[in-house]
């Protein structure tokens, strides 16, 4: 039993470097092996986050490993075209799980990398247990936990 999803690094419009994570409604105690596999490269094991009771995983640190490690703005500019890397996350099940797909779109969202606390979800997922909560309505951000 497994679950396999692919993801495609389309643009990084800002100048901040992020990584990315996946959250999905399933029971993180059902999770055995989880591996990434960047393009054509090795599978890679990833270690679930023990802080969720869902299974919680940081698969990028740094989604610019995706394009050769380039700095800047990338396919963010009118006439640019970079191709990133995909990456292939394989999720072993060591017991019999529900994903229910029409229940999506699940959470997948983005971190920074140098500071994982501060994630960006979708605003129908309320974040992980390593998000830092003070970050909620400073600055600009009129939003609130949950």
């Amino acid at each position: 039993m497994a679950i396999t999803a692919t993801f495609n690094a389309l643009a990084l419009g800002g100048l901040y470097d992020n990584g990315f994570g996946v959250h999905l409604p399933i029971p993180a105690a059902a999770v055995g092996l989880v591996t990434r596999t960047v393009g054509t490269g090795s599978p890679q094991p990833l270690a679930p986050s023990g802080m969720d009771s869902e299974l919680t995983v940081l698969v990028s640190p740094n989604m610019r490993e995706f394009f050769g490690n380039t700095a800047g703005q990338i396919n963010a500019i009118d006439g640019a075209v970079a191709t990133g890397e995909a990456v292939q996350l394989d999720i072993e099940l060591t017991t019999p799980t529900t994903l229910n797909l029409g229940a999506g779109p699940f959470d997948v969202y983005i971190v920074r990398s140098n500071d994982l606390g501060h994630e960006i979800h979708g605003t129908m997922h309320g974040g992980t247990a390593a998000m830092k909560q003070g970050l909620f309505t400073t600055n600009s951000d009129p939003s609130v936990p949950g």
